[in-house]
Formats: structure tokens, sequence, C-alpha cells
């Protein structure tokens, strides 16, 4: 896939995001406001995409524009923070996640893609090479999970040395050009605490998300109908079919577990959908800083009483978690 062509691509999708319903028709005045409280992890602003958090409470806020995760404790106070590829080298980040003993998986785009594995401390304890990684999530034993642009599968199953173990899914055809059709099938990552895998695809027409075992077995299919849905699908699809145009439009930007409810949160465009463990939409959030002053949320982690949003223009906020 020449360079050039991957770029604007690339560029185009993520700057067109659309509206994300997920489970029953919803109404747009049954959206909810979801008011931010505070700012924090201040030394993370433009670019900001991903925050996770540790066993011991540790938090991690992925910067884009830097290649830095800044690393902080309980309370958001800097600990350090991790130069992905080192102060020197080129970088380019899209995702990470962080292992429940505490290492840090890094998918970046640089040389052609790679996907490093840091310690606590910021060393680099792996590094192996995987085309253009799109998003990584760990299981509980360890493994990584990396979906990108492949042409064979969703998602690959690696050892944290990049061992090939296994692979999930396969890939809706969308374009007869395999290299298009590999872009506009790469998604999103979350895994439950019983290793359920979640695939969000981030360009497919009708948004989908996938529920796989962590071998594989496909568990349910979550397929969003709704007027608004519809709408978008059709302006998705009119894109796609279009000569001008090399992108996609963005459907789902991130995925997150609620492990106290099972519940699953989505972000897309701004909005925040709470989908419960029986696949319904619980809530539609318009997450906002203030009234009247909505926020595109890129990333989100959930805690028992409060939600950690990130947002590309605004950098990490705090806010209340709905009952």
């Amino acid at each position: 896939m020449p360079g050039s062509w991957l770029v604007r691509l690339t560029g185009l999708a993520v700057s067109f995001a659309i509206l994300f319903l997920a489970g029953q028709i919803l109404a747009e005045d049954k959206t909810v406001e979801l008011l931010a409280t505070k700012r924090v992890a201040l030394e993370s602003g433009w670019r900001t995409v991903g925050v996770q958090r540790d066993a011991e409470g540790n938090y991690y806020v992925l910067n884009e524009a830097d290649g830095v995760i800044w690393i902080y404790d309980k309370e958001f106070s800097t600990q350090g923070r991790i130069f992905i590829g080192g102060e020197a080298e080129g970088r380019s980040p899209r995702d990470f996640a962080v292992t429940r003993e505490g290492k840090i998986v890094v998918a970046d785009w640089v040389g052609g893609g790679r996907v490093s594995v840091y310690d606590h401390n910021g060393s680099l304890v792996s590094s192996f090479p995987f085309p253009r990684p799109w998003s990584v999530a760990t299981l509980s034993t360890g493994e990584i999970l990396i979906a990108g642009f492949q042409k064979g599968q969703l998602v690959s199953v690696v050892s944290q040395e990049g061992t090939p173990l296994w692979t999930i899914g396969s890939l809706v055809p969308i374009t007869e050009e395999p290299n298009r059709n590999a872009f506009l099938n790469v998604g999103r990552l979350a895994v439950d605490p019983q290793d359920n895998i979640y695939y969000g695809f981030s360009f497919l027409p009708e948004a989908t998300i996938r529920k796989y075992s962590r071998h594989g077995d496909l568990l349910a299919e979550l397929r969003p109908q709704s007027e608004r849905v519809r709408q978008m699908a059709t302006m998705a699809r009119q894109k796609l079919e279009s000569e001008n145009s090399f992108g996609g439009s963005m459907i789902i930007l991130a995925l997150a577990l609620d492990e106290s409810t099972g519940s699953l949160w989505v972000c897309s465009a701004g909005q925040i959908f709470q989908i419960g463990p029986d696949g319904t939409t619980r809530k539609v959030y318009q997450f906002k800083m203030a009234p009247n002053r909505p926020v595109g949320a890129q990333g989100i982690l959930v805690e028992n009483d409060r939600l950690i949003v990130t947002a590309q223009r605004y950098g990490v906020w705090l806010a209340p978690k709905p009952e």
C-alpha cells in the first residue's frame, strides 16, 4: 500500500466521526447530559487518545502527538513518562493496553508498524513488527490481542515476545480491493474479566460489535437498528462508493467494560453509550465540559464511581458514573 495513500486514507477517516447508537431505537430527546467535573493529567492535552489503569491503581495516559505515555498515581499526581521508541526515535502510537502484571503494550505505526512491551518503569521488554496495528488489548494470562491492517483475520493473538498463537474473527467483505478492505475492517478491542473479547468495527457502515470467546468462538453480534443509524449508514456507504473518496467514516472510537456490572461502554462522536450485558442500550450520554459545550470523547475508562474520559482536543476529564 503506498504510504501517501495510507496517510490520506487514515487522515480522512479520522476526520469523520459518525454517531453510534446500539440496541433499541433511541430518540435524540432521550440523550442524557453527562457533565465533566474536573480535568486531570494536565501534562497531556492535544491528541490525548486513551487512558488505562493497572492493578495497583496507577493511571497511564497516551498522548499521540508527543509519543509519550504519562504515568500517574491514584490521585493523578505525575510519576513519570514513557517515551515510545525512545526519546530520539520516531514514533506514531495508535493505542495501548496494560497487562494485569503492569506491563504496557503499545501499538505504533513507526517503520510500517510494530508492537512494543514496556515494564512499569518504562524499560523496553520486547518489540516486534506488525502491519499497522490499530488497537491492542491483553488477556488475563498475558497474551496480546492485536487488531490492524490484516487481510485474513480481525485479531491476532501473540505472546509478549510476538510469537503467533491463534487468530480470531474473519473480515467483512466490503470492497474487492484487499488493502482497502483490510483498512475498513480495523476495529477497537476490549476484554472483560472472563476474557471475552469485544471487537467494535471502526469503519463498517452498519455499526457492529462482535463478542468472541478467548479462543475465537463468536458469542454475540450487536447490530444497532434505529433511524439515525440507518441515516449514518447510508452516508457511510455513499462515501465508500464515491470514486473521489479514499477513506471511510469512523463509527466506533473506543470500547470499555464496566467490571462491576458487565456493561459495555462505547464512545462515538462526543456521545457515550451504555450497553447492558443483554446487548440492549441502557442510556446514551452527551458528554460535556460545561453546559452547552459538548466534547468529542475519544476514550473511556469505567470505574466503580466515576468515568475517566479522554478527548483529543481537551485532555483527560473526570465525570460521575451514572446510576
